[in-house]
C-alpha cells in the first residue's frame, strides 16, 4: 500500500499535510502522534470514508476483490448494532465483505469458542459486556480473512478486554498492516529515552 502526499483541510484548519509512506507486505506500521495530529483522518483515508483534498492511497493487492473487502478494521470504539445478535452482526459483516455466508459461519463459531464466547451468537450486542462486545467486533474486522489488519488499539490496551496480545499476534500472524493510535505518553517518553 501507498500513501501518496494525502492532505486535508476541515475549513482552515489543515489536519493532514502531505503524508507519505509505503508498507509492504508483511510489515507493521504503527501511526503516531497527539491527539488531532490527524491519524483518523489519515485512516479514515485509506478506508475510503473520507476523500483528501490531494495526494492518493494506492492497494497492490494480489486478488482482484474490491478492495474495501480485503481490508479489516477494528475500531476503538464499539460500532456494533445493540439490539442485533451477535451470530447475525457477524453473518452481516461477512455479507458487507462478500465472504461466502458458509465459509463465514464456520469462522464465526471457531473464533467465538477460541475467545470463551461460544455462547454468545445468540445473544444480542447489547447483552454482552464491553468487553465481549470487543471480542465480537475483532472477530469481525478479520472474520473475512482480510489481507489488510487496521486495528486503532494497541496490544496493551487490548488486555482490558481479556483479548491477550498473544491471541491477536497468532490471530493476525500473515495480514500485512496493523495500524495503531498514539502511545500514552509516558510510554513514548519510554521509548524516546531506549533510543537516544
Amino acid at each position: 500500500m501507498s500513501v501518496k502526499s494525502i492532505s486535508k483541510q476541515f475549513g482552515k484548519n489543515t489536519v493532514v499535510d502531505h503524508v507519505s509512506f509505503d508498507v509492504r507486505k508483511g510489515e507493521i506500521l504503527g501511526v503516531l502522534g497527539p491527539n488531532g495530529a490527524g491519524k483518523t483522518t489519515v485512516i479514515r483515508s485509506i478506508m475510503d470514508i473520507i476523500r483528501p483534498d490531494s495526494g492518493e492511497v494506492e492497494f497492490n493487492f494480489q486478488s482482484n476483490r474490491n478492495f474495501l473487502s480485503q481490508i479489516g478494521y477494528l475500531l476503538e470504539e464499539r460500532g456494533l448494532y445493540k439490539d442485533v445478535k451477535v451470530m447475525s452482526i457477524l453473518l452481516y459483516l461477512a455479507q458487507l465483505k462478500e465472504y461466502p455466508k458458509n465459509k463465514a459461519k464456520k469462522r464465526i463459531a471457531s473464533y467465538l469458542d477460541k475467545f470463551n464466547l461460544k455462547n454468545a451468537g445468540k445473544m444480542k450486542i447489547k447483552e454482552l459486556s464491553k468487553g465481549m462486545a470487543q471480542k465480537v467486533q475483532f472477530i469481525g474486522a478479520i472474520l473475512h480473512e482480510p489481507s489488510i489488519l487496521i486495528q486503532a488499539l494497541m496490544h496493551f490496551e487490548l488486555a482490558k478486554y481479556n483479548i491477550e496480545p498473544e491471541d491477536v499476534d497468532r490471530i493476525v500472524a500473515g495480514y500485512d498492516i496493523s495500524f495503531g493510535p498514539p502511545m500514552p505518553e509516558e510510554v513514548g517518553e519510554e521509548f524516546a529515552q531506549q533510543a537516544s
